[in-house]
């Protein structure tokens, strides 16, 4: 009896430390990165595809405005007087397609669920992001990584290239780049998964 409370006590404060250790790489990772969400205005096929053209957008102009950036500081900083000019750039393309909703754009902490790319994998939690929702913003929403700039043109796939990888490890601990990538696989599954339960 004593050695199975002994065992219990010992599983308990190991749970403890895990605990600690996977809130703690949680909040790092949600820390270093900036993502963007972009909501649609409903769920018809013509919204949804509507989404996704303003997506394009304002990725090709985040890529311009966040060229120079070194950290996700950096971004904000460079984002926040340019927001306006998302705005516009997003307008633009729902007028260009034929549609007058308006768009709001912003800078805001957003909860996001666990994402899986082909290379990537982020732990759910609480993310500063850059929002454009579009009308209602009622439809299915799209999300990515605009900084360091990680975001694939179809949502779900992609390889990362060597200036991915690079800007990724630079914005990273070790540890938390190998859990969100996969590195040393043992390991980051049940570290990932540790992050998942918790």
């Amino acid at each position: 009896m004593k050695k199975i409370v002994i065992l219990l006590m010992a599983m308990s404060i190991a749970m403890s430390f895990l605990y600690v250790y996977a809130e703690s790489v949680k909040e790092d990772i949600s820390s270093s990165l900036l993502r963007l969400h972009v909501l649609a205005n409903s769920d018809t096929e013509e919204d949804q595809a509507l989404k996704l053209k303003v997506r394009d957008r304002v990725l090709a102009q985040c890529q311009i405005i966040l060229a120079d950036c070194k950290t996700r500081e950096d971004a904000e900083k460079v984002l926040l007087p340019n927001l306006d000019l998302l705005k516009d750039t997003a307008k633009d393309e729902i007028l260009k397609n034929g549609y007058s909703y308006d768009v709001k754009v912003s800078l805001s902490d957003s909860q996001f669920p666990t994402k899986y790319y082909a290379d990537i994998s982020l732990p759910k939690g609480l993310y500063r992001a850059l929002k454009v929702e579009i009308g209602n913003g009622a439809g299915h929403n799209w999300w990515c990584v605009v900084f360091p700039p990680l975001c694939f043109a179809n949502g779900t796939t992609g390889v990362l290239s060597d200036d991915h990888t690079k800007e990724l490890k630079d914005n990273l601990s070790d540890s938390e780049y190998d859990v969100i990538t996969g590195q040393h696989e043992g390991k980051t599954t049940i570290k990932f998964k540790i992050l998942e339960l918790l």
